[in-house]
């Protein structure tokens, strides 16, 4: 069984697309992430802001890489940090 955190660890955001990373440990105490890769938009007529897991086109799946590729390598550095400090 995992334990989660309430807040993501990092986050990034590029134009509409924002990708977030999600710490956890096990019970045994080994850490491992998940990410979510987001849209925001707002519906016409309305002030509030709402997610989405769908993307428009070319262009938003140009962030999409683009996020995946910066939380990638922020995971990597993440990673080796924790195990230079077992």
């Amino acid at each position: 069984m995992s334990k989660k955190t309430n807040a993501p660890i990092y986050s990034q955001q590029l134009g509409a697309v924002r990708g977030s990373v999600w710490e956890s440990s096990t019970d045994e105490g080994r850490v491992f992430h998940n990410v979510t890769i987001t849209r925001s938009y707002r519906e016409k007529n309305s002030e509030e802001w709402k997610e989405s897991s769908s993307f428009n086109g070319l262009a938003d799946l140009a962030l999409v890489r683009e996020v995946a590729r910066l939380a990638a390598k922020w995971i990597e550095q993440r990673e080796r940090d924790l195990e230079a400090n077992d």
